[in-house]
């Protein structure tokens, strides 16, 4: 099962957020352009006095019955504290926090095992669709990039790291 990575996205932020927030929107994101989502890892250490939590989060989505885009996000957190502020008139419990955000997809190919279990009817399967080529057609990794970027920019906003004007105009 051959994986073509594509090159990560970072954010590193420090301040204050609201993390149910974050991840409501990542999941919704995942909704929107049909992924599967699947929250692999979650660890929360206590350092003397200090709280570290790394998660791993894991969207899929079948491209083909042969190929699959894979989004991997990567968070970690470090130096938690849990804050109450008022927002809009109301109390509310959010995240102060340095975090890091690594994004980063793949396309994987044969993700289902066929070539192994039938090779010649997988050849003869593929050569009807794919012209024989020894690269996977350009189309999945820029549909997978483009949504990895789509996802950054959300992200961005969300901390609201990005510029509110275009800075051509």
């Amino acid at each position: 099962m051959p994986k073509n990575p594509l090159p990560p996205l970072t954010i590193r932020y420090n301040g204050i957020f609201d993390f149910d927030r974050l991840y409501a929107m990542v999941v919704d994101w995942a909704k929107t352009y049909n992924y599967f989502w699947l929250e692999k890892k979650h660890v929360h250490k206590v350092r003397s006095g200090s709280v570290e939590q790394e998660l791993s989060w894991q969207a899929t989505r079948e491209a083909t019955e042969y190929i699959r885009l894979v989004v991997d996000i990567a968070i970690r957190m470090w130096d938690l504290k849990e804050v109450e502020l008022e927002v809009a008139g109301r109390k509310r419990l959010l995240s102060n926090a340095r975090i890091e955000i690594k994004i980063s997809g793949k396309v994987e190919y044969d993700w289902q095992g066929f070539a192994e279990k039938n090779p010649k009817i997988i050849m003869k399967w593929l050569g009807k669709i794919y012209p024989l080529k020894t690269e996977i057609p350009d189309e999945y990794f820029i549909q997978l990039y483009s949504k990895l970027v789509n996802l950054h920019s959300l992200m961005k906003q969300y901390f609201d790291m990005q510029s509110k004007r275009n800075p051509f105009s």
